[in-house]
């Protein structure tokens, strides 16, 4: 795993973000994404389950998934989450992913999309999502792939100040430790990306359940 690590705790973290969004504004993702993240959860129908997203920067996944689903967003940027109640209508809440305020098995998802690498207490945050999320829940982890050609020359994803890039394996052995890994599917953002090995691919996401 190929860490890089600026900041120690959620409040310095947070304070950098707070100002890289109001100058340039929140990590936009694309309609076609969002729609991915929600197809390889198995989500197709309105229904009335709830769906938790962690570290859900400017709402753009949660205003695709809330047309299917009851949604409510949680990041430790304040700014993030102006911006975000612009963008959709779930209930956003101000917290940190390793503190989530949730009674156990409140969710029947739980996403966390391009944050997971992110955050300072990474085995925290993940048993705080695996304990908010319901028996029969699924979880949809997207992070980095550090076999990627371009996060070996010059690993950084938007050069954020805290980030983890690994591999494959190393990803999943991660996860096991708090859920069951039931599928991965690789991800890249361009046409060509269907005919690049798994292995080095821009990213993965992890489908995974409750132990």
């Amino acid at each position: 795993m190929i860490k890089r690590i600026a900041f120690n705790t959620d409040e310095s973290a947070a304070e950098w973000y707070n100002k890289r969004f109001s100058d340039f504004g929140v990590f936009e993702t694309t309609k076609k994404y969002n729609s991915l993240m929600l197809e390889w959860l198995e989500v197709k129908e309105k229904t009335e389950k709830k769906l938790l997203d962690v570290g859900c920067g400017g709402g753009f996944f949660l205003k695709q998934a809330e047309k299917f689903l009851k949604c409510f967003g949680v990041d430790f940027s304040l700014e993030a989450l102006i911006q975000a109640k612009k963008n959709c209508n779930a209930d956003l809440i101000l917290a940190s992913a390793s503190s989530l305020p949730f009674k156990d098995r409140s969710f029947d998802f739980v996403s966390c999309l391009g944050s997971l690498e992110h955050f300072i207490e990474m085995e925290k945050a993940l048993n705080e999502m695996q304990r908010v999320l319901k028996n029969k829940g699924k979880a949809n982890f997207y992070v980095p792939n550090s076999n990627f050609i371009l996060f070996k020359l010059n690993k950084a994803t938007y050069f954020q100040p805290n980030e983890r890039l690994a591999s494959l394996n190393e990803w999943r052995k991660l996860l096991e430790k708090f859920f069951v890994v039931e599928k991965d599917f690789k991800h890249t953002h361009n046409s060509l990306g269907r005919l690049i090995p798994k292995n080095l691919t821009y990213s993965f996401s992890f489908i995974c359940s409750k132990k």
